[in-house]
């Protein structure tokens, strides 16, 4: 069995869709052998009625943390704490005196998630990782360094776009800039 940490986010995306789609064709055969009836433990059940509704956004997978942390952070590409980029994510969040236990962090995969998030918790502050995540929650089409380095809203919160942290490692000269963007974001943040 392979090591879980070796796995990207897109291999996941597509494990996942293959179980679906190999769940979908078994449902269906069993449909054509005219078994309406299939019989699944409370535990599955469960997961399926919750699929899509307020319960199903309790599920941990695409977020970690605390909901009600003050600091949230919307990774571009959900590898969240760990390998190096993680690494560095911890250091940086070390630097402005948190843990990552003390921030809430999700992923891009589920928009309907992060608007859901923000507004049952109200996060004091955004911080976002990477430019597929602030094109996504600033409606732009544009390099990061266009917005880069100032506060803007989302949802009436204040967001903060920076650099991912993968994006450092491939790039050392980029920390000055995600050092100076934490530095406003705990400003901000009153820490």
């Amino acid at each position: 069995m392979k090591n879980t940490s070796s796995h990207t986010v897109r291999s996941l995306v597509n494990a996942f869709v293959e179980t679906v789609e190999d769940l979908s064709q078994y449902i269906s055969s069993q449909q054509q052998l005219g078994n309406n009836e299939l019989r699944f433990s409370e535990k599955t059940r469960n997961t399926i009625e919750a699929w899509g509704t307020a319960a199903w956004y309790r599920h941990g997978f695409a977020s970690r943390g605390p909901e009600n942390a003050g600091i949230m952070i919307i990774d571009s590409l959900g590898s969240f704490f760990e390998g190096p980029p993680g690494e560095l994510l911890t250091k940086i969040l070390t630097a402005m005196r948190l843990t990552p236990g003390q921030v809430y962090i999700c992923n891009t995969s589920d928009f309907a998630r992060i608007q859901n998030h923000i507004n049952s918790n109200r996060p004091g502050v955004i911080i976002v990782l990477g430019e597929e995540a602030g094109n996504l929650l600033l409606k732009r089409e544009e390099r990061l360094s266009a917005y880069r380095g100032e506060f803007h809203r989302f949802m009436d919160t204040p967001l903060m776009a920076t650099h991912h942290p993968s994006a450092l490692i491939e790039n050392p000269g980029l920390k000055r800039q995600v050092w100076d963007d934490m530095q406003l974001v705990m400003k901000q943040a009153g820490l």
